[in-house]
């Protein structure tokens, strides 16, 4: 976009050059301290949020806040002055809302300066005024529509996320073709400049918007797109060759530079007579050329989206109005509308997520090595670079490490000397490309690893308790992963054995829980059932773990994951674990022993004989498959059928709460009539009337011993995968959990009934659907009926599994009920507000964006509760559902809080954001 500025007129346009030239014309503005600054940000703030105030005024307070950047870096850090400016949100969306034409573009100016400056990290600034900047496109006046285009660009450059991306998908169906003609260049931006890990989840919707473009009834959005496609030929050739296929003939033949009046199109072809699209422009080569260095992210087989299949009605024919979208119909699962058209509505999400991207198998050409001495020169120029203090050097270093890593004919002395690199790398790593690295060294070379692998471990366990940001959390995890998949089992114990004994690497109480964590996965997941493990380096480890636990500073954190690894641990080998144990002093015989009861495990081990107890091999499930059951015979002793008594089941209250339960209760009676008339074969049912004995001594609670130790076998044969009677048993089991959580005076018992429903709900999640009120009622008569804290504990670990695995309109229904009641259950509705706070963490925002606006109003009503925890608990509801689905969305309801309550949640929102990651 070229700037011609003609003032005289009053019609000029303005480009990113403009911009970037004003980022600096400030005025000068004296800052004596860090509160001088904080107090200028706010008189900035109070002018600019008052619309009445005179615009010459609002105007030069918006070239104030770039002059408070720029002279106050150095008297504050990055992070602080972040914050500061997040505080302005309102006031920016204002700007560019505005119809002062001197307004708009100042505060676009503005916006594009602190995008450029600080990137991601504003991220929620760009989403919220993408909006109205796309709107303010479509405007007759130049200066403001190319004012607003120019800032979409700033947006869409420096601020890649899925939001973003969601935002401009809606104005695929825009009836102004300015709106349509932006879109198309930013998709050209998008497809050039963003980054392969987020273009992979987003291919498909960027074909077809593409192919929209290419479509459009306006002209120049026509050209826009065959830019767009040009750009997708060059960073994409395989979806651009599919896309190109689905075109008509008309508009293949343009692609080809069959159009004379397409100045960029190429008419040199150096692909013969067979008829493909057009060649790039002489520009798009020369670009090409200077990006030759340019390293891509490694190609991950089978993890590319197909683009659908579109005929050719949906071409534009005549107008905007009469377009047919080109994307697919409205059958998708989410449901959330933007602007002018619902995206996800029309496009749909592609199903794979950062998580499938790290499981596929990784594959890159190894560079070819014309001279040997040549390419260890290179090898060792690379590492320097990756090294150097220089912020850019390092960044183009590391580009150029990847395909060094995947070269499969390294000598040992490069392999050690990359692996010292990444280790260095590693500390301070702030490009997420560093994991992929390590993820192909490891894939790669993990046979000539063994000696590096200790230090490599002890890297990432400190860098996983020194990280604080969820996204860097989840590729540390995916690196852990790649190791536990890539290594020997046994040598990985081995190894963390030795690395937690290690007097040198005394490791900070995160990182050792890191480290327990990992030494769980390693021996539930990866090592084999009867894999021995009686290792000196093992017994050294346990010690070292019962030393932890008894220091009083950190045994708080580390005691819930030291009685983790203790019960793998037991699993694998019991006989190999007894003998572990056999010399140790008697109290740390006694915890250990408590420690498996508590969780479960048969009744601990009597005497430290390996053989006085019997234990049912485990079913080792891959990482994959690990929380579904499997269908396994189980042993059990015969005995007489169980009689359900449900007259002690309906403890609440409340009558709606009390229907619920009713429903369920009718519900769970017809799945044990229908399955008492099952005909079954004599084994069968000789193995269900065995479960039915241990149901019989779970409903027996005048002997408590009896009945916790049918508990404990029920819950140990559930998990080692060997409660094979769902069908006939699931309902029965259930309706006993119920009882026992509403009736019982034994801690223990609920403690271990909680587990069993958790896992019940994890291992077969779709029997519990017609129960799912019922289930949320009685663990929360669990929590009421209790004093104890680790019942407690146990009640949110169980609400929270509930939560995620059930439907999520059952779990929102019964949420609605117990915060709507009058006068409000302080305990339960404490624990339901934790239990929808965990929802909007941990589902994605497509799927919560269906029920916000049922269940928001339930959580506002609640902060008239009179308990202050119950206030606080809405407070952090509040700020986790504007974490996920956006301020703009929760505006609605905030205009019923009280003004105090919104700048709490405003506060609360905008620390969330500046230390963390985006949503994407």
């Amino acid at each position: 976009m070229t700037s011609r500025i003609q003032p005289k007129s009053g019609v000029y346009s303005v480009s990113k050059a403009d911009f970037e030239k004003a980022f600096e014309d400030v005025p000068k503005v004296a800052i004596t301290s860090a509160i001088d600054l904080r107090n200028k940000f706010e008189t900035v703030k109070t002018i600019l949020s008052n619309s009445s105030e005179d615009w010459n005024k609002r105007q030069n307070q918006l070239k104030t806040v770039r002059s408070l950047i720029i002279n106050g870096e150095k008297l504050v850090d990055r992070s602080t002055m972040i914050g500061h400016v997040l505080q302005l949100l309102g006031c920016f969306e204002m700007g560019v809302k505005d119809l002062r034409s001197q307004i708009l573009r100042e505060a676009a100016i503005t916006c594009s300066f602190i995008i450029s400056k600080y990137g991601i990290e504003t991220h929620s600034i760009g989403e919220d005024i993408l909006i109205p900047t796309m709107s303010q496109v479509a405007v007759s006046t130049k200066i403001m529509a190319t004012s607003a285009s120019t800032l979409t660009e700033f947006i869409v450059e420096y601020i890649q996320t899925r939001q973003v991306f969601t935002i401009l998908s809606s104005f695929s169906t825009s009836k102004d073709k300015n709106q349509r003609r932006q879109l198309a260049v930013l998709l050209e931006i998008i497809i050039g400049k963003w980054s392969d890990r987020i273009k992979k989840q987003i291919m498909r919707q960027i074909c077809e918007l593409v192919k929209s473009a290419i479509n459009d009834a306006d002209s120049e959005t026509r050209a826009s797109g065959r830019k767009a496609f040009a750009k997708l030929e060059e960073f994409h050739p395989d979806e651009a060759d599919i896309l190109y296929s689905e075109l008509e003939h008309s508009k293949q033949k343009m692609l080809r530079g069959g159009d004379a009046a397409s100045s960029w199109a190429s008419v040199n072809s150096d692909k013969g007579s067979i008829p493909i699209r057009s060649k790039l422009s002489a520009g798009s080569k020369a670009h090409s050329n200077i990006s030759a260095t340019k390293i891509p992210y490694p190609n991950r087989p089978g993890s590319r989206t197909r683009t659908s299949s579109i005929t050719s009605n949906d071409s534009r024919d005549t107008s905007p109005t009469r377009r047919h979208s080109p994307l697919p119909p409205d059958n998708q699962k989410a449901r959330v509308k933007y602007g002018n058209g619902s995206f996800f509505a029309k496009l749909g999400m592609p199903e794979n997520t950062d998580d499938d991207e790290f499981l596929l198998p990784i594959r890159i050409r190894s560079p070819l090595k014309t001279n040997l001495g040549d390419y260890q020169d290179n090898v060792s120029r690379v590492l320097k670079e990756c090294c150097s203090s220089s912020v850019t050097e390092k960044k183009e270093g590391i580009k150029k490490l990847l395909p060094v890593v995947a070269d499969t004919s390294l000598n040992s002395q490069e392999i050690k000397n990359i692996g010292n690199c990444l280790n260095r790398l590693l500390s301070d790593a702030t490009n997420s490309m560093v994991f992929d690295i390590y993820s192909v060294f490891i894939r790669t070379h993990n046979s000539r690893l063994s000696e590096w692998l200790r230090l490599a471990l002890a890297k990432l366990f400190a860098r996983k308790a020194a990280e604080a940001l969820p996204n860097t959390k989840k590729q540390i995890g995916h690196t852990l992963n790649v190791i536990l998949e890539c290594f020997n089992a046994h040598h990985q114990l081995i190894t963390v054995c030795e690395l937690m004994c290690d007097p040198i690497h005394l490791m900070v109480p995160k990182a050792k829980v890191a480290l327990l964590e990992y030494m769980t996965s390693l021996l539930d997941e990866y090592t084999d059932p009867g894999a021995s493990i009686n290792i000196k380096e093992l017994k050294a480890a346990i010690q070292k773990m019962l030393t932890w636990v008894s220091d009083p500073r950190q045994s708080t954190l580390l005691t819930p994951y030291v009685e983790k690894a203790i019960c793998s641990m037991f699993c694998v080998n019991v006989a190999d674990f007894s003998a572990l144990i056999s010399d140790f002093d008697q109290d740390q015989k006694n915890w250990i022993h408590q420690t498996l009861q508590r969780n479960g495990l048969e009744n601990g081990i009597s005497g430290g004989a390996p053989g006085n107890n019997y234990h049912q091999p485990r079913e080792v499930l891959s990482p994959r498959h690990r929380n579904e059951s499997a269908s396994i015979v189980p042993e059990f002793k015969a005995h007489k059928r169980p009689v359900v008594n449900l007259g002690s089941f309906n403890t609440s209250n409340n009558s709606a709460i009390s229907k619920l339960e009713e429903q369920s209760t009718s519900r769970l009676m017809e799945k044990i009539n229908l399955n008492s008339t099952v005909t079954l074969p004599p084994d069968t049912l000789e193995k269900i009337q065995s479960v039915q004995d241990l149901l019989h001594k779970m409903r027996n609670s005048e002997n408590s011993e009896e009945q916790e130790a049918a508990i404990s076998s029920i819950y140990m044969k559930i998990c080692d995968g060997g409660f094979g009677i769902w069908e006939q048993c699931y309902a029965k089991l259930l309706l006993n959990l119920f009882e026992i959580l509403s009736t019982s005076k034994n801690e223990n018992n609920k403690k271990m009934c909680l587990r069993i429903l958790g896992k019940m709900c994890t291992a077969q999640a779709a029997k519990l659907f017609d129960s799912t009120e019922m289930a949320v009622c009685k663990v929360l008569d669990a929590a009421v009926n209790t004093n104890d804290a680790t019942t407690a504990l146990a009640v949110d670990d169980c609400l929270r599994t509930l939560a995620t695995h059930l439907p999520l309109s059952n779990i929102i229904n019964i949420a609605k009920v117990i915060l709507m009641q009058e006068p409000i259950d302080d305990e339960r509705a404490s624990l339901v507000l934790k239990m929808v706070t965990r929802l909007f963490e941990e589902l994605p925002a497509e799927e919560l964006k269906n029920v916000v606006d049922d269940i928001t109003p339930s959580v506002i009503k609640a902060y008239q509760s009179t308990s202050s925890s119950v206030r606080k608990t809405v407070v952090y509801c509040l700020v986790a559902m504007v974490n996920r689905v956006g301020e703009q969305r929760m505006a609605p309801h905030f205009t019923k809080l009280p003004k105090a309550l919104t700048n709490l949640i405003q506060v609360y929102v905008n620390r969330a954001i500046s230390t963390s990651l985006p949503r994407l």
